[in-house]
């Protein structure tokens, strides 16, 4: 029963270390929506969505790493 809650626990930590990993990429994703919108609109748009869709799968497959 111990090593239920120890590799329970094990989890939350490495979903916690998660969560702060993917506040840290969506603040930077902000100060690059910021720089590029001074930009070409054109460019700025393509560049942020490339970024976010990145962030959006990096968290996705670390979210999923976490549930195995």
């Amino acid at each position: 029963m111990v090593s239920k809650i120890d590799a329970l626990e094990a989890r939350v930590v490495k979903l916690e270390s998660t969560l702060s990993d993917i506040t840290i990429l969506t603040d930077w994703q902000i100060k690059v929506v910021v720089i590029t919108s001074k930009a070409v609109t054109g460019v700025g748009v393509l560049i942020v969505g490339a970024i976010s869709f990145t962030g959006v799968v990096t968290a996705w497959n670390s979210f999923k790493d976490i549930l195995k």
